[in-house]
């Protein structure tokens, strides 16, 4: 899998999460190796503390006071997770649910090679794409950089973050065109992942963010103050099911350090699906019939 797989991957798993009791369940097998039988914590199982093996999970929810333990196990009882899961799950201090994805190993070659894609039609603005203009819902796949206060994050963490714009060559004054091109290609691979759903996955600001409008920043895991970003060493971060609720701003934007994995697009692109699917956890309607890409950005 290269760099740009990994940040769709990532953003897709951000925005959706999963949920009856506990059962057993074959884990798919990977790289043609059989996995052992995995645990899976059904959704609206009555999860308590105690039906949980002993895990970092498990000593959070402990750690937490009364009313912060039962809003995080009620959160777990909303979505499906199995016990893979239970290493990448994190509580904040009132009990909000959210993902951490370890960063993929880096080799020295693949750190180096960031420009997979060099080139990209003149004609197309790489910061006005959008799959589905005007559908309801919008993802905004963000790549110039962004002001994060007033959110969960700074609840939990610094009262302002900085998240730096993409910048694979280390010149910030203007994006080039190995990096726009790497933008549109990232966008659309994303894009692709949302086929089937009543969704714009778009690289233009919306005019406001609300409970059907999904954010994640491709960034750095250092903001432009030289401080950590949430999770720094991660390879980015997001609340879990929380598409649709009134809340869902507080609780955004998912965060890819795009710098914490091999430089690719579809890496890149692959972290931010997976962030984005755990957002939203089954909770955008399917279209009627296939989302068709507009013609002129694709």
């Amino acid at each position: 899998m290269n760099k740009l797989q990994c940040v769709i991957t990532l953003v897709v798993a951000i925005l959706f999460g999963g949920a009856g009791s506990v059962v057993l369940a074959k884990a798919l097998p990977e790289s043609g190796d059989t996995k052992e039988a995995q645990r899976v914590y059904e959704k609206g199982a009555a999860l308590t503390m105690d039906d949980l093996p002993r895990s970092r999970i498990q000593q959070s929810l402990r750690a937490l006071q009364s009313p912060a333990r039962e809003r995080a196990l009620q959160w777990l009882n909303s979505f499906t997770f199995n016990e893979r899961d239970l290493d990448s799950l994190n509580l904040d201090r009132d009990g909000g649910v959210f993902y951490t994805d370890k960063a993929p190993a880096k080799t020295k070659n693949e750190v180096l090679r960031h420009d997979g894609f060099s080139y990209v039609d003149d004609t197309i603005d790489v910061f006005r794409l959008h799959s589905k203009p005007g559908s309801e819902n919008v993802l905004y796949i963000d790549f110039d950089g962004h002001e994060i206060r007033g959110t969960a994050w700074n609840r939990t963490g610094r009262t302002l973050y900085q998240a730096m714009p993409f910048n694979l060559d280390g010149d910030g004054k203007q994006f080039s065109g190995a990096e726009k091109a790497n933008i549109h290609e990232i966008w659309r691979q994303i894009a692709k992942d949302f086929v089937g759903y009543d969704v714009d996955v778009t690289t233009e600001q919306p005019e406001f963010f609300g409970k059907t409008t999904g954010h994640v920043i491709i960034t750095r895991h250092i903001d432009a103050h030289g401080e950590p970003m949430p999770y720094h060493q991660t390879s980015g971060v997001a609340y879990v099911g929380v598409w649709g609720r009134y809340d869902f701003a507080y609780y955004s934007p998912a965060l890819v350090y795009y710098d914490n994995m091999p430089r690719y697009a579809q890496h890149i692109a692959d972290a931010a699906a997976i962030k984005l699917k755990r957002a939203l956890w089954h909770r955008l309607p399917s279209g009627q019939t296939p989302r068709q890409f507009s013609s002129k950005n694709v």
